[in-house]
């Protein structure tokens, strides 16, 4: 797994742990592609973190700071190797908790990001019972909404599969999105 561009362009990440999946480089140059004009100078939030590969992809591309979330311990060693081996100390703040409990808490605080990009689990569970969608659940918590400055963006990694229902989130618009193998990225947009 390498950054796929700007200023660490070519520069070798270490993957997380399994269980954990990293966001493929093919998925990343997807994404940035998307939306390249939103990441210089911006304030990245990147949410279940797991190596950074999304928020050190965007400090590489010219964002100003990057703040990682990650609840998971295996995680949390190979995010900061990530980050020292980069040398990126100044630009970045890693949060080793909850994703839920971060955002109600920095809402509180008031504290705003102008992009936040989210991967979170795709499947919990046993394959028979019904999934749990992270996914959905993170789009219409209003602690995120609370986070984003106005006509902030949130990038959003689901399963291939997964829809988004748009009249039950009033808050965001879909603004685009790609598939890729088993996984997608959806770009939404705060609504005015």
């Amino acid at each position: 797994m390498r950054v796929t561009g700007g200023i660490f362009k070519g520069i070798r990440l270490q993957a997380p742990l399994a269980p954990a999946r990293a966001t493929t480089d093919r998925m990343r140059q997807a994404i940035f592609s998307s939306i390249s004009e939103l990441v210089c100078d911006a304030e990245v939030l990147d949410l279940f973190a797991g190596c950074g590969s999304l928020g050190i992809e965007a400090v590489s591309r010219g964002a100003k700071r990057a703040t990682f979330v990650e609840n998971a311990k295996s995680s949390w060693k190979v995010l900061e190797e990530n980050l020292r081996r980069l040398g990126i100390g100044d630009r970045v703040r890693v949060c080793k908790e909850d994703v839920g409990k971060f955002l109600e808490e920095t809402a509180r605080r008031g504290e705003k990001w102008d992009l936040v990009f989210a991967d979170p689990p795709y499947f919990t569970g046993h394959v028979r019972e019904r999934e749990r969608d992270f996914a959905s659940g993170l789009l219409s918590d209003l602690n995120l909404q609370a986070c984003l400055r106005h006509g902030g963006f949130v990038v959003l990694e689901t399963r291939a599969n997964w829809v988004y229902c748009g009249s039950e989130i009033p808050w965001v618009a879909r603004v685009s999105g790609r598939r890729h193998g088993d996984s997608a990225f959806h770009v939404f947009q705060i609504r005015p």
